[in-house]
């Protein structure tokens, strides 16, 4: 390993962003060598231990992605100040250390990758990379039949523009209607935000897909490991 900065390492060890490594080490989180650390100025070598909550953070050379079926009413977080349940709550103690790709909301569910790579959570995240997600959505009523065009113009929402997303209208299923998802961002509560602007009531909220990933058989709670050559091999077709 080079010399570098301890925000740096913390997020190539898949802890956190290097903005959220400099929140962890204002809060006194983190150690090197034992010693709390002070400033993200500071440097990490070779030799040194790096410890997160008192837990030894170590770099490793082998990339892992793994997909993980979120449940409903768990936040996709490390720690939750209402004191709900987290995803680490549930995934396996091995995963302590592992970094989640996008967020999920608390009631929504479904696939959510993971992966030890900081800078992979990084690419997968910002929408320049255009990197589809696509979800299976369930409102309260019939849809419109102008839906499908409103979608894909995309609308601005108390000032925050929403690019356009390719719907479908899957099925009826009693008094709610399914509709298939597609975004290219991933801006906060966005679907919720553009349905209950349009006068919707989502009642449930399965992400089905991530890039060259999708949900398969997965159920709540599963996790399964994913080919790191197949994603690299989707990302190199994406940037032509």
């Amino acid at each position: 390993m080079t010399r570098q900065r301890i925000a740096k390492y913390l997020a190539a060890a898949g802890i956190c962003s290097r903005r959220q490594g400099e929140d962890f080490i204002a809060a006194g989180r983190i150690k090197l060598n034992d010693q709390i650390v002070t400033t993200p100025a500071t440097f990490v070598e070779d030799t040194d231990v790096v410890s997160f909550d008192n837990r030894t953070v170590k770099l490793t050379g082998v990339r892992r992605v793994w997909a993980f079926y979120k449940p409903a009413e768990c936040i996709t977080s490390r720690i939750d100040p209402e004191g709900r349940k987290t995803i680490y709550d549930i995934l396996p103690p091995s995963f302590e250390n592992i970094r989640y790709v996008g967020r999920l909301d608390y009631l929504s569910e479904g696939l959510l990758l993971l992966t030890n790579d900081g800078a992979l959570v990084r690419h997968l995240e910002l929408p320049i990379h255009r990197i589809p997600r696509v979800y299976y959505v369930r409102v309260y009523g019939n849809v419109h039949p102008n839906i499908v065009n409103v979608l894909a113009a995309g609308m601005t929402i108390d000032g925050i523009q929403y690019q356009g997303i390719h719907a479908e209208v899957e099925a009826s299923e009693g008094r709610n209607t399914w509709l298939k998802l597609t975004l290219l961002e991933g801006k906060n509560r966005e679907i919720r935000n553009i349905m209950t602007y349009l006068g919707y009531k989502v009642n449930r909220l399965v992400r089905i897909g991530y890039g060259p990933f999708s949900l398969d058989d997965l159920t709540q709670g599963d996790v399964k490991e994913l080919s790191v050559d197949a994603l690299d091999q989707y990302l190199q077709k994406l940037q032509g």
